[in-house]
């Protein structure tokens, strides 16, 4: 009977929610029909009988060279809307495009995809043949090419002739999508475009987030993909498909659903393509090429992951709500303030509850955090994208708290209203309609001058900054060449002055096998000790070998990978010659075996046996690799190993988590992996590369980055192979087999996921730092106690901040 009743109260709800949505399609159509009939009829009955021509004071050709001047502001509707031309004089944004000389308002589909839309977007601007692009249509099963627009709307538009952009619910992600297309240069035939295209987005009630209303019509909450057997966009679905079947020219000149690229009228496609379609195997519907996949909050978190928020484009976001909490529960705030077609759903997203059976859409969900709604999408959505990674963002309250307006932050601002208080019907929403799109127009046009009267200052901003950022290449390399020097000629002065205390004091191997040997390894750019010792008489450890009568300092490469050097490691320890493993080695590109260790340093290691480690910077992640390995039993020929070979681990400003410096001195944030084309680390590469292939043995004896496994020398590869080394295509540059992309935080993120730490292993760490808060600032905390090689790199690191138009490195980071 309970469930009898269920069923029966849904199917009340489906057949009121039906009604309710057909009754206001009916009411917005036949207002359209008879405003068209009306003004039909009454040019035909009052025909004027004298021409009345209206002089203006200014000259067109002024008018239209200053309106030309102006970047479009163009409007772009949500689901179910329309554009200009459409329903008649009827307009989608309620007249508001009469606010401002130079506003588009195209026509795109209503119903579908947000990628279909943000194709259709492009050429409605530029003009051409809509091309969906061919493997996105051969796997949705549509046509690659759509309507045509003999003439653009604003064919010069490019990076000199920007745009602003104002989208409406869906139309917000559709924007964000072309934005991406147009920084991918996704078009064929457009390859100048870029992101810095879009001069702003605002978006009203945007959608970035998805919606709980998706479920409630009809979608499928395990997947966000499919549909519901009985629900309220079943029926929308057979009446889409009839609609377009029936393919009436008066009546899709009126409204079109946007789905004729995928051929589904009588004409093409007759009576079986039509049982075809009602039955799911066929058409948007049954491809998931439609705008309510990307409306869930799973198909929006599949769209934001290849979304950016871009540095040079300005955002800003209205959300809208209409609901508030009254002891604890969230409830509609109003009768009389929310749309009829919208009171049920706010009602029932204020209670929505994700199926407990079902997995959340994405981890550290919370019921309560999508109750807020304005009755088609929930507050949280509306705000600035935030799923699967938080984008930057900052709250308005007052318009002074976003003065200056910054590029490539999202400003939002909460507004009490629902989802249609912004379109339609401006009387209903009164005073707050042109509040609202004032002040969106009054910002829009008050950063023009950026981009065309500001060309000339953008441009000295520019070069002004390439010559900032030259300077401090010039002052690192300097810095650096002559902390090296300082470091190589003080070696070479001691070793020349105390040559005859060359001793290799054997004694100091005091035969006290039953003390487990402490390990000292080095980091980046560090040496240890190799026959009479890297760097001779200096130490990496400032002889802190000597400290204890059983110490060993290895000497690993410098510059070769976390990875490398843990095999490095193992091999130094127990002899033999350096295996680093043949599917690695073929992987990178270099030789599967390394240096011999005739001996090994501590041949008897094992869990009887174990070892301390103490190890600095990116020595720490290299015995933690090493670990794992012994762990995962990695090396051939020693099947006994495990965990517990190492007794401790002590860690001196361990490199754990990767650090900003590396993007300050030359990785890409964006990925990690990668150099930018001008930098540090560019500098560096071209020296490592020309010191290892002159190979000249005595300065190779002194300090040796490592990387000999690569073959580097002229003798084995050559003029030829020097060049193409020194162009990026050879080497570990090329292969990403060095030690600075796991230094970055993506770096040190994709090793920690396969590390351990185990539980008869002792662990300490000693963190290090050189600055303070002053007033919020974070500033050094002494200047003379900064090494003069770090002084500029303290200060930078403290003001970093990861850049906005790349997805941060991991979800919370800030």
């Amino acid at each position: 009977m309970i469930r009898l009743w269920i069923t029966y109260l849904q199917l009340l709800e489906l057949f009121v929610s039906s009604l309710v949505h057909l009754l206001y399609g009916f009411y917005i159509f036949s207002t359209a029909v008879a405003g068209d009939l009306s003004q039909a009829l009454n040019e035909y009955f009052h025909k004027p009988n004298v021409n009345v021509e209206i002089k203006d004071n200014v000259p067109n050709g002024d008018k239209e060279a200053k309106t030309d001047d102006l970047p479009p502001i163009v409007l772009v509707h949500g689901i179910f809307g329309f554009g200009k031309g459409r329903l008649g004089a009827l307009s989608y944004f309620a007249g508001a495009e009469k606010k401002d000389e130079r506003v588009l308002v195209p026509d795109l589909g209503s119903l579908t995809s947000i990628y279909d839309r943000a194709r259709e977007l492009f050429y409605y601007l530029k003009g051409g043949q809509v091309d969906y692009g061919e493997e996105h249509s051969k796997a949705c099963g549509h046509s690659q090419f759509g309507r045509i627009y003999e003439k653009g709307h604003y064919p010069e538009w490019d990076e000199d002739h920007p745009i602003h952009f104002v989208g409406h619910s869906a139309g917000a992600q559709v924007v964000r999508v072309l934005q991406q297309m147009l920084a991918d240069k996704a078009f064929k035939g457009y390859e100048n475009t870029s992101e810095n295209w879009v001069l702003s987005i605002t978006a009203l009630s945007g959608a970035f987030n998805g919606t709980t209303r998706t479920y409630f019509d009809g979608m499928q909450p395990e997947d966000g993909r499919t549909l519901k057997p009985i629900c309220l966009l079943q029926l929308c679905r057979i009446g889409v498909i009839i609609y377009d079947w029936f393919d009436i020219s008066w009546l899709k000149n009126y409204y079109n659903f946007g789905f004729d690229h995928f051929n589904m009228s009588w004409k093409k496609m007759g009576i079986w393509g039509l049982v075809d379609c009602l039955l799911g195997n066929a058409g948007p519907f049954a491809s998931g090429d439609w705008i309510l996949p990307d409306l869930t909050i799973q198909g929006s978190i599949r769209l934001n992951y290849h979304l950016h928020t871009f540095p040079n484009t300005y955002y800003f976001s209205y959300a809208t709500k209409r609901t508030r909490k009254i002891m604890g529960v969230t409830v509609p705030s109003g009768l009389l303030g929310i749309h009829p077609l919208l009171f049920i759903r706010v009602l029932q997203m204020s209670q929505w509850r994700h199926p407990p059976d079902v997995s959340p859409p994405y981890k550290g969900y919370r019921d309560e955090d999508w109750q807020d709604n304005d009755g088609a999408l929930n507050t949280i959505s509306m705000t600035h994208p935030r799923l699967p990674i938080e984008h930057p963002s900052c709250l308005v309250e007052k318009e002074s708290d976003c003065q200056p307006l910054q590029p490539g932050i999202w400003y939002y601002k909460y507004v009490e209203g629902d989802h249609v208080l912004f379109i339609i019907n401006r009387e209903r929403a009164g005073v707050q309609f042109d509040l609202i799109y004032d002040s969106i127009f009054q910002r829009c046009r008050k950063h023009v001058v950026f981009h065309t009267g500001g060309a000339g200052p953008a441009k000295m901003i520019t070069l002004w900054i390439s010559y900032q950022v030259l300077v401090e290449l010039l002052l690192s390399s300097l810095i650096l060449l002559l902390s090296g020097f300082y470091i190589f000629s003080s070696v070479v002065g001691e070793d020349l002055l105390l040559v005859e205390n060359v001793e290799l004091k054997e004694e100091r191997e005091a035969h006290v096998d039953d003390v487990p040997p402490i390990v000292l390894v080095h980091g980046f750019f560090g040496f240890g000790s190799f026959g009479r010792g890297r760097l001779s008489a200096l130490s990496h450890s400032d002889r802190a070998g000597e400290k204890d009568q059983r110490v060993l300092v290895p000497d690993l490469g410098s510059l070769t990978s976390i990875y490398d050097r843990a095999r490095e490691l193992f091999y130094y320890l127990k002899g033999g010659q350096v295996d680093y493993c043949e599917e690695h080695s073929k992987t990178c590109g270099h030789s599967q075996f390394g240096p011999i260790y005739e001996r090994g340093h501590y041949p008897e290691w094992n869990q009887d046996h174990p070892v301390h480690f103490v190890a600095h910077s990116a020595g720490t992640q290299v015995v933690r690799v090493l670990q794992q390995m012994l762990a995962d039993k990695a090396f051939k020929g020693y099947e006994n190993t495990s965990e517990n070979w190492v007794l401790s681990m002590t860690s001196l400003s361990g490199a754990f988590n990767g650090t900003t410096r590396t993007y300050i001195d030359g990785m890409r944030p964006e990925d990690g992996r990668t150099l930018k084309p001008v930098c540090l680390l560019q500098l560096c590469r071209i020296g490592v590369i020309i010191y290892d292939w002159f190979d000249i043995s005595w300065l190779k004896n002194y300090y040796n980055f490592g990387l000999d496994h690569y073959n580097m020398s002229w003798r084995k590869m050559g003029l030829r192979g020097l060049v193409n080394c020194l162009l990026g295509n050879a080497g570990p540059f090329a292969s990403g087999d060095w030690i600075l992309p796991d230094l970055t935080i993506q770096g040190s993120v994709r090793l920690n996921k396969h590390l351990h730490t185990f539980p008869n292993t002792y662990y300490f760490s000693y963190a290090t730092k050189r600055t303070r808060k002053i007033m919020g600032y974070t500033v050094h905390s002494c200047m003379l106690g900064v090494h003069p090689l770090h002084f500029l790199r303290v200060l930078q690191m403290s003001q970093w901040c990861f850049p906005s138009h790349v997805s941060p490195p991991y979800k919370g980071y800030r």
